[in-house]
């Protein structure tokens, strides 16, 4: 334990520091590609229209997600250092590191010792957990409420709560979360025995409140029909979703208490009825919360935080489209970290258990430097429909890069190519067939537009097989479970022209190109198509 606070923060931020130094080395990955590195409205910089505009945190796909002050974030990213995912990797870990810093401030204010301070926020700045709201650039709603959240709950047991109150403001434009923050306050106040004050408590509740109805209306008034991923509970019913979630709950106690096995899409699988996974986690639930209860004021705060901090996004307010996810930890973690501070500091073991923290974060930060590690890591973890879409989309790519190459070479060895092309094929509806199965079996939710792209590719393999009749089926599929994308037309056109329908053939690249088909000029095809479908009359 450093001699003075001074030492002491130094010492937390530097670790943390090291621990995140890999995912500086990291590119653009998963949802950074639409939500900053092609998402033109950030090199505008128009700061109003962020707020006034929800379209600009994702041009093409903005799914309900209003994060104003984190678009703002970006686009000074952008201003300051062109499309360089370093300075925004960067940027996010500073973030981390002031955060760290709070947790470190809100300990000591909270527990009254130095000691506890210091080896909450380490274990708080260290938890592997927090690698995907620190090293994944889109995250920075996460990294950015919790500076902002936490500024705002020190500055209030300060007593500065003006102040408070308008640090509040930045945490509720940062992420939506930010809306339980009386509840915070409220537990903060009981730990340490102050009296409530209904004052300051209608102020902060106010601003929540108000900012939650401009939030729903302002989302109600835009272009999408149910906000964010999902429009039914988890399961069918709010009784499904109860017992889903209490499996939820037992995976986030996984996740922090043994977090060796991460990914960035993990599902919890939906239940209809009480199985083994759901009365475990009620049971769970239960015997913790009797236990925090008899523990005493430091344990019951923990324990409520942790749930009241998880409550935007548990799936028991509405639901959210996402189950669970590691980023929802980020808040909620701080109540753990005030729980563990004192035994961690009085314990042998603390060193030990902040070096594995420090080794795990530092190894999974290279699991977030591309694309393909990420997903490659997370189906070595779980059949993630992000991770398995994936997969089959590099495994299609090659097989049509393969299936191509095939004309070139010499005729002894084009048999060998076409084989090639054929057990990549033949792995791509391995991957999609196993997607569309952990929908229906686990997810247990139409699979909409990831789906749709999905069995798109499939039908791309069947033509690669020389299986027709299955790829137009698989054409139907893909346009039933997402309709209006480019893809299944395209594929199509490729079947009727080799069956001679020549005009239909050009009739679905049309549509093709209206839907905003890019990987090349259609035009062409279909003059050549029209001019076949014409002679063959």
């Amino acid at each position: 334990m450093p001699r003075t606070p001074r030492r002491a923060r130094v010492l937390v931020a530097a670790l943390a520091f090291l621990a995140y130094l890999p995912a500086l080395g990291g590119g653009y990955v998963y949802d950074d590609h639409r939500f900053v590195e092609d998402n033109e409205a950030l090199s505008s910089f128009t700061p109003l229209r962020y707020f006034t505009d929800p379209s600009t945190v994702a041009e093409k796909s903005w799914e309900g997600i209003y994060r104003p002050l984190r678009t703002l974030d970006f686009a000074i990213d952008r201003a300051i250092a062109g499309n360089s995912p370093l300075f925004s990797h960067l940027r996010n870990l500073l973030y981390h590191l002031a955060g760290a810093l709070l947790v470190y401030e809100l300990i000591r204010r909270l527990v009254r010792s130095d000691g506890a301070a210091f080896y909450g926020a380490l274990v708080f700045a260290l938890h592997p957990v927090h690698t995907e709201s620190v090293a994944w650039i889109t995250s920075r709603a996460d990294v950015m409420v919790l500076v902002a959240f936490l500024g705002a709950l020190v500055l209030h047991l300060d007593g500065r709560r003006v102040l408070a109150a308008a640090v509040l403001v930045i945490a509720l434009f940062s992420k939506e979360a930010a809306v339980v923050f009386p509840g915070a306050v409220f537990l903060a106040d009981r730990l340490r025995g102050e009296r409530i004050r209904l004052g300051w408590y209608g102020l902060y509740g106010g601003l929540c409140l108000g900012y939650t109805v401009f939030w729903f209306s302002f989302l109600a008034g835009g272009q999408m029909e149910g906000f964010g991923h999902l429009s039914q509970w988890w399961g069918g019913s709010y009784g499904a979703n109860l017992l889903t979630m209490s499996k939820g709950f037992l995976h986030y106690l996984n996740q922090l208490l043994f977090p060796v096995e991460l990914a960035i899409d993990y599902h919890v699988p939906a239940t209809t009825s009480l199985d083994l996974g759901s009365a475990i986690g009620i049971t769970a639930v239960a015997v913790i919360g009797v236990a925090a209860w008899l523990a005493g004021p430091r344990a019951r705060f923990a324990f409520a935080w942790f749930f009241v901090l998880l409550l935007p996004v548990s799936n028991l307010l509405r639901p959210i489209g996402i189950p669970t996810a590691e980023r929802f930890l980020y808040l909620p973690a701080v109540g753990i970290a005030l729980w563990a501070a004192p035994y961690l500091a009085r314990s042998r073991l603390t060193w030990g258990i902040l070096g594995c923290f420090f080794v795990l974060t530092f190894a999974r930060c290279l699991d977030w430097r591309s694309d393909d590690t990420l997903f490659a890591s997370t189906l070595r973890v779980t059949p993630s429909p992000r991770a398995l879409g994936h997969a089959a989309s590099r495994e299609l790519e090659r097989a049509n890069e393969v299936y191509a190459s095939a004309a070139k070479v010499l005729p002894e060895k084009r048999k060998a190519v076409l084989a090639e092309a054929e057990r990549r094929a033949t792995e791509v509806i391995r991957l999609v067939d196993e997607l569309i199965a952990l929908y229906r079996d686990e997810i247990r939710l139409p699979a909409g537009e990831a789906g749709g792209r999905a069995v798109s590719m499939k039908a791309n393999a069947l033509i690669i097989l020389g299986r027709f009749d299955e790829a137009l089926e698989a054409v139907d599929e893909a346009l039933r479970l997402y309709p209006d994308q480019a893809e299944p037309y395209y594929n199509a056109a490729v079947v009727l022209e080799r069956r001679g329908r020549f005009a239909e053939a050009a009739a679905n690249l049309r549509k093709a190109r209206e839907l905003g088909y890019e990987k090349e000029d259609l035009g062409p095809k279909i003059r050549i198509l029209e001019q076949r479908a014409s002679g063959s009359r």
